[in-house]
């Protein structure tokens, strides 16, 4: 039988649903790095959703997000806070 195993073609699981990794994201940031504010994580999150096939431009998305956040933008993204506490809320059992 385990021949069979070792000859197998490998297991692809299907990616997960964004909502799932939004979840998981977010309870490991309010356990592990509490100081990340959660609307950075969002719109780091939804740089990567929206770039799924071009790796350089999820880079760069992401970049800007980071400087605009250690440039004092992070005042900016309080509104992204409360729409992502509110989601994930919605979304917790």
């Amino acid at each position: 039988m385990s021949d069979d195993l070792a000859n197998s073609e490998p297991v692809t699981l299907p990616p997960p649903q964004a909502e799932d990794v939004v979840i998981a994201t977010e309870q490991l940031r309010s356990v592990e790095f509490p100081e990340v504010p959660q609307g950075l994580l969002a719109a780091v999150l939804d740089a990567e959703q929206g770039n799924p096939d071009n790796r350089a431009a999820a880079v760069r998305a992401i970049e800007r997000i980071v400087d605009e956040h250690l440039s004092g933008g992070a005042a900016n993204m309080e509104h992204v806070d409360s729409v992502v506490d509110v989601n994930l809320r919605g979304t917790q059992s």
